[in-house]
């Protein structure tokens, strides 16, 4: 899959796997000319191969063997090699290789080979966003189950349609971008009615981060069932919202 780690993430997969039995003919997928044809390394038997009158260049690996020269002029559909598991492939079943290569780095092949796949609606949202703690503005529903309003949630990631979150309880969840807000901002200041724990998450046992003085004055941020998220002395944690 294009992207995946490799190497316990010290790179990433540049192209995408087509799997065939060994020795399928690996075709040209435009004229042009071939550019290298090499062996060794991660990519065991190659052909690099540039379409004509385009600036990208075609990269063919694992190849069983390869049928063509540098230089030579190719017509789509020409035989550039044959398919099999050269390279750090030797484990896995005979594949093709195939990536991308501009100027700019690797480009996902797929919406190429594969052109029903669309190219996703750009993601639009304030910069930082994912690396912030939100609330919600209003009532979060999920299912029969409502959670009340101002409910805190951790951004996981970011679609055009909105957000994928996770609540406090591990659930995951999507809702639109403009039913969250930023926790930075609090929703009121409150007092502690008597000595108690920040917790490091909001449910019983959980570890103690600080303890905070009766009478101490700490910022609400959020609210998840019976807690608040609250901030004290530069720290952020939970404490049960009946000591407000």
């Amino acid at each position: 899959i294009w992207g995946d780690d490799r190497d316990a993430g010290a790179r990433r997969h540049e192209g995408i796997d087509i799997f065939a039995p060994k020795r399928t003919p690996a075709l040209a997928i435009a004229n042009g000319t071939v550019t290298s044809v090499r062996e060794g390394g991660i990519g065991g038997k190659v052909v690099f191969m540039r379409p004509a009158g385009k600036r990208f260049t075609l990269y063919y690996a694992h190849l069983d063997e390869q049928l063509v020269t540098n230089g030579q002029q190719v017509k789509a559909g020409d035989t550039l090699g044959l398919v099999g598991n050269t390279g750090n492939a030797r484990t896995t079943p005979p594949h093709l290789h195939f990536g991308i290569y501009a100027s700019g780095g690797a480009v996902n092949p797929l919406p190429f080979v594969n052109p029903t796949i669309k190219r996703p609606a750009d993601v639009r949202i304030e910069k930082g966003l994912l690396q912030n703690t939100l609330r919600t503005n209003s009532n979060l529903r999920i299912g029969s189950k409502n959670y009340g309003p101002n409910v805190v949630v951790f951004p996981l990631a970011a679609a055009a349609d909105g957000l994928r979150i996770q609540l406090p309880d591990g659930l995951i969840t999507s809702v639109p971008v403009s039913a969250t807000r930023n926790v930075l901002t609090a929703l009121r200041q409150a007092s502690i009615k008597k000595d108690s724990f920040l917790l490091e998450s909001p449910k019983d046992g959980s570890p103690r981060k600080l303890l905070v003085k009766k009478e101490t004055r700490v910022a609400v941020l959020g609210y998840y069932l019976d807690y608040a998220f609250v901030e004290v002395a530069d720290q952020k944690g939970w404490l049960s919202s009946s000591l407000l």
